[in-house]
């Protein structure tokens, strides 16, 4: 994946991501440090992306702050590594992506 191809948001959720993967000491990047990102964004987009599935909106939450707890910490680890699952995810978005001829990959399309 080409890191230029991101859009601002889609960077700025992966920064997330990774930052709350090296707050809770977790040694690698997982799907559920990007979700963390993608629930807890400032904007709040994702609330209007999801629509009527909204309604379970707090408790998809809840859930992720209960998955994030029970992966393994680690101290003294120096950087972060992507998991296979996250890599499988962007490479998944940067195909579909390409296929409709977008240039950049958003973080709709990451989602």
């Amino acid at each position: 994946m080409q890191i230029e191809r991101l859009t601002e948001k889609a960077k700025a959720i992966l920064h997330e991501a990774n930052m709350i993967a090296e707050k809770m000491n977790h040694q690698r990047l997982m799907p559920d440090h990007l979700l963390y990102a993608f629930l807890n964004d400032r904007d709040r987009w994702i609330e209007s992306y999801l629509g009527d599935n909204v309604a379970n909106f707090s408790a998809l939450v809840q859930e992720n702050n209960s998955e994030l707890k029970k992966l393994t910490k680690v101290k003294g680890a120096e950087g972060i590594l992507i998991d296979p699952s996250v890599k499988n995810i962007l490479d998944s978005a940067e195909k579909f992506s390409k296929k409709f001829g977008d240039h950049y990959l958003t973080a709709e399309v990451i989602f």
